[in-house]
């Protein structure tokens, strides 16, 4: 606004206009002057209810909380009540412990699966259990089984940290608490052994022989054998501590072909096993005793070092094995004989596994009661491989004793010079080919199991159980394979009708009981979609 000058008075006109002007400011001055008073009493009455909304606000809260306080009351009350009601207080301690128990067979199984690969999980279960209440703790502390997987790494840092530090004594006390809760129970035992028992405390070894005294199954993990005067912490052991032992299991911790177990006859003198399962380590056999009760052994894989003399040293100790498990992936066993023998015999083996990678390896083996075998080569070369698996069925395993057969992945595709080489398997009665990841069965593989040969015989007459689980290489060749498959079921089914009728026929089988047939994808992922859906539903069909 600009500045009145004093020595100036409106003119007529102006002066005219001015008091124009001022009527009309003092009327929009009023009507201003009760806007702001409108606006002041519109605040004041929103303040007003703002204040009264918080109150509200506030009340609601304080209501809420104290509501949930309420609620959370009846839930702990609820909580108590259902603890104190719950059956599980009304059981008997033992049942309470065959409870307890349950959860250590799921580590058990856990481990079998691959998914808890070692003892420490189902060493942790009874303290588990006893933190839960009084009761639990006493059930627990009185439950030996409980207590009875045991894990001791000799291998760990922090392990031998405790062996050499002012805390020995206390891991000592709680492995001696953890034998005097598992007396009497039979102990499964894991050992992982270190490089030298020299850094071993005598107390450890004691506490370890209080373990082993009641162990009935043990896993021995060792480093691998650096040489023939090393000082291996098995020498230390005596096979009297493991006088209950009934199942062993001894391999290398870097999964290597190790050698021979030099020091592994130093634990054999009283040993009663009934399982023997070696990995990585071929056992000095020339020096260790028999073992006349063990009727399962595995060993896998075996050392190039082995000759077929060692091989017939373990027929010697093992009279009775019945489950052979043999892992000739490195072993050439046809030029390492000394004493210039051509055989081995294992007299009663009725269920034999085994995995070579040398054609023919296995031809010196005889096996008069097999009746259950698994094969798996590992040659570079399809035909090569395709030529061993052959003369195995034709030469070591064409006995009239074999009922069960499992062959396993393959380089190569089961055809009809495979199939054939079955004609002499009379008793088979389950036949099972697993090439999901490698190669497919072939159209002719089947069809040499549909009709009977140019004598009339048909070829695994008594076949009652068919698994196929094949790679999938196009739509084609699953088309011909499943077209082969059904042929072979309704041939068979037609056979077998016509022995029940007493038609005069040579044609005759044993009726199917079960068949199945897998596709796999390049991923190793069993197919299934609508076709597998149907040619579930047809197979089906025609075992009806």
């Amino acid at each position: 606004m600009s500045a009145v000058d004093p020595n100036r008075y409106a003119q007529p006109l102006e002066a005219t206009m001015l008091r124009g002007q001022v009527a009309s400011d003092q009327d929009e001055l009023v009507r201003n002057e009760a806007c702001v008073r409108q606006a002041a009493t519109t605040l004041h009455d929103a303040e007003q209810v703002l204040l009264a909304a918080q109150g509200a606000a506030a009340s609601a809260r304080a209501y809420l909380e104290d509501i949930k306080a309420q609620g959370q009351g009846i839930r702990q009350r609820l909580l108590r009540a259902h603890g104190l009601l719950h059956p599980v207080r009304r059981l008997p301690d033992e049942i309470l412990g065959e409870v307890m128990l349950t959860l250590l067979h799921i580590e058990a199984t856990r481990r079998l699966l691959g998914l808890s690969p070692t003892l420490q999980a189902s060493q942790r279960v009874p303290f588990t259990m006893a933190a839960v209440c009084k009761r639990w703790r006493s059930v627990a502390l009185r439950t030996p089984r409980l207590w009875a997987s045991v894990a001791i790494d000799l291998l760990l840092t922090e392990t031998r940290a405790l062996m050499t530090s002012e805390r020995t004594d206390a891991w000592l006390g709680f492995l001696k608490t953890h034998a005097a809760y598992s007396k009497g129970a039979e102990i499964d035992l894991q050992l992982n052994l270190a490089h030298s028992w020299t850094i071993v405390p005598v107390d450890v070894w004691s506490v370890i022989q209080e373990f082993a005294r009641f162990a009935r199954s043990a896993t021995l993990y060792m480093p691998s054998d650096p040489g023939p005067h090393s000082d291996r912490p098995l020498s230390n052991m005596s096979s009297y501590w493991f006088r209950n032992l009934l199942e062993l299991h001894i391999s290398a911790i870097d999964k290597q072909d190790a050698g021979v177990l030099r020091h592994f006859p130093t634990m054999g003198r009283h040993l009663r096993l009934r399982s023997l399962k070696v990995d990585d380590f071929w056992p000095s056999w020339d020096v260790f005793p028999d073992l006349p009760m063990c009727t399962s052994a595995s060993f896998r894989p075996i050392s190039a070092l082995v000759t077929l003399d060692d091989l017939a040293l373990l027929a010697v100790k093992l009279p009775v094995v019945e489950d052979l498990d043999l892992g000739l992936v490195h072993a050439d066993l046809q030029a390492t004989s000394e004493s210039g023998r051509s055989t081995v015999e294992f007299a009663n083996v009725i269920k034999f596994c085994f995995t070579a990678d040398q054609d023919a390896t296995l031809f010196m083996v005889r096996l008069p009661k097999l009746q259950d075998v698994s094969v798996w080569l590992e040659v570079d070369e399809g035909i090569a491989q395709e030529s061993a698996l052959i003369h195995h069925l034709k030469h070591s395993f064409n006995v009239p004793t074999l009922r069960r057969l499992s062959i396993l992945p393959h380089s190569f595709g089961m055809n009809a010079d495979v199939a054939r080489a079955l004609s002499g398997t009379t008793a088979l009665e389950e036949l099972s080919l697993k090439l999901p990841q490698d190669e497919a069965v072939s159209p002719s593989f089947l069809a040499e199991l549909s009709n009977p040969t140019t004598s009339g015989n048909w070829l695994c007459p008594k076949l009652r159980l068919l698994e196929v689980e094949s790679f999938m290489t196009d739509a084609i060749h699953r088309a011909a394979v499943e077209s082969a498959f059904l042929e072979l079921l309704s041939a068979r089914r037609a056979s077998t009708r016509d022995t029940n009728q007493n038609l005069p026929s040579l044609k005759t089988t044993t009726a199917l009981r079960e068949a199945r047939l897998r596709w796999y994808d390049d991923m190793g992922h069993q197919v299934k979609d609508a076709a597998s859906a149907e040619l579930e539903a047809q197979v089906c069909s025609i075992l009806q």
